[in-house]
C-alpha cells in the first residue's frame, strides 16, 4: 500500500493526490490529512481502491466549484471520528459521481457548504448520472449549516443513509436528506431544521424504483423556510413518485415532532405526486410517532393526488397536539 501524509509535500494535500497516478492498477493506496488545509481548487481523486482520511479542517473559501470529488470505484472517506472537516465549498462538499461505486464515507463533517446555493447540490452528494452508482454507503457523518440537502444520492442502487446528524439546511433544494433510487436503505439519522421536508424519498425518472426502509429517523422542526416565506413544504418525511412509481416500502419507527414556540413542522409523512399520476405499491407503515405538529394526522395525503395506491397498509399513529 502506498501511505502518504499532505504534510510531508511541499504543496501539501495537492502533490499528495499527484501521486496516485503513478500507480498501478488496483494497487491500494492511503492519504492522511494532517494539517489544516486551504485550497480555492477542488481536489479529484480518480485511483480506485484507496483512502483518505480527513484529520484536519479543509477550507474551500474562495473556491467556484464542488470540493472533494469522488470518480473512481472502492474508495473510503474517513472524517477521523468527525475530527477532519470540508468547509465553505461553494457547491457541494463532497460529490461522488457515477464511477464511485462502493465507496463508504464516514465520520466527516461538513459544513458551510454550497455557499453560492446552486440546485441540487449538498453537504455530501451522490450522483449517479449518465449510470446509477452501487454500494455505497453514509454513515455517521454531520452536515451544516449549508444551503442545499445535507445529503442526497440521486440515482443510486444498493445504498445505505446510516446513523447521520443533519441539521439547519437552506436555500435551494434544502431537504435534510434526499434520495431516489432502489434497495435503500435510510436509518437512525437525525434531522433536525431542514429548510423544507426532512426525508424526501423521489423519483424524478421513468423507471420504477424499488424497495425503500425509512426507519428509526427522528426528525424535527422542518419546514423553518415557513418561517420566512410560507407556504412551504414541511414534513418530517414525503414520498413522491411523481409520474413514475416506487414499489415495496417500509417506513416504521420513525419519530417525529416538534419542539418550538412556533411550530413549523406539519406531520410524520406526506404522500404525493404533484398531481403527475405516481403509484405506490407494497407499502407497510407502522409503529411510528408523532406529536406536538402542526396537523393533527401523522399520515396525509396531498391534495390534488393522482397516486395510484395499491396493497398500501397505513396504521395511522395517533399525532397529539399538546400546544
Amino acid at each position: 500500500m502506498l501511505e502518504l501524509c499532505s504534510s510531508d509535500f511541499v504543496r501539501g494535500l495537492t502533490e499528495a493526490i499527484e501521486q496516485l497516478a503513478s500507480l498501478p492498477p488496483g494497487y491500494p493506496w492511503d492519504i492522511l490529512v494532517d494539517t489544516p488545509t486551504s485550497s480555492s481548487e477542488q481536489f479529484v481523486l480518480s485511483t480506485p481502491n484507496g483512502r483518505l482520511r480527513i484529520a484536519a479542517p479543509v477550507d474551500f473559501s474562495g473556491s467556484t466549484d464542488v470540493g472533494f470529488v469522488v470518480s473512481a470505484a472502492d474508495v473510503e472517506i474517513d472524517g477521523m471520528n468527525c475530527r477532519g472537516a470540508i468547509k465553505s465549498s461553494c457547491k457541494s462538499g463532497l460529490l461522488l459521481d457515477s464511477s464511485a461505486s462502493g465507496a463508504w464515507v464516514h465520520d466527516l463533517v461538513v459544513s458551510n457548504y454550497n455557499t453560492s446555493n446552486s440546485n441540487g447540490h449538498a453537504g455530501v452528494f451522490v450522483y449517479g448520472h449518465p449510470s446509477p452508482v452501487s454500494r455505497v454507503k453514509v454513515e455517521n457523518c454531520v452536515t451544516g449549516p449549508g444551503n442545499g440537502n445535507g445529503i442526497r444520492l440521486d440515482a443510486v442502487l444498493d445504498c445505505q443513509i446510516v446513523g447521520n446528524v443533519v441539521s439547519s439546511t437552506q436555500g435551494q433544494s434544502a431537504e435534510g436528506i434526499t434520495f431516489g433510487g432502489s434497495n435503500i436503505r435510510c436509518e437512525r439519522n437525525r434531522v433536525d431544521r431542514a429548510w423544507v421536508s426532512g426525508i424526501l424519498a423521489w423519483n424524478g425518472g421513468a423507471e420504477p424504483y424499488r424497495q425503500l426502509v425509512i426507519s428509526d429517523n427522528m426528525i424535527s422542526n422542518s419546514g423553518q423556510a415557513n418561517l420566512q416565506i410560507p407556504p412551504q413544504a414541511n414534513f418530517a418525511i414525503c414520498l413522491n413518485p411523481r409520474s413514475s412509481a416506487i414499489h415495496g416500502v417500509l417506513l416504521e419507527g420513525n419519530v417525529a415532532y416538534d419542539d418550538q414556540a412556533q411550530n413549523t413542522q406539519s406531520c410524520l409523512l406526506f404522500l404525493n405526486d404533484d398531481g403527475l399520476g405516481g403509484v405506490l405499491e407494497d407499502g407497510l407503515i407502522e409503529g411510528n410517532l408523532a406529536y406536538d405538529n402542526l396537523s393533527s394526522q401523522a399520515v396525509v395525503w396531498g391534495s390534488g393526488n393522482k397516486i395510484t395506491a395499491t396493497n398500501w397498509v397505513v396504521s395511522q399513529p395517533t399525532a397529539r397536539r399538546t400546544r
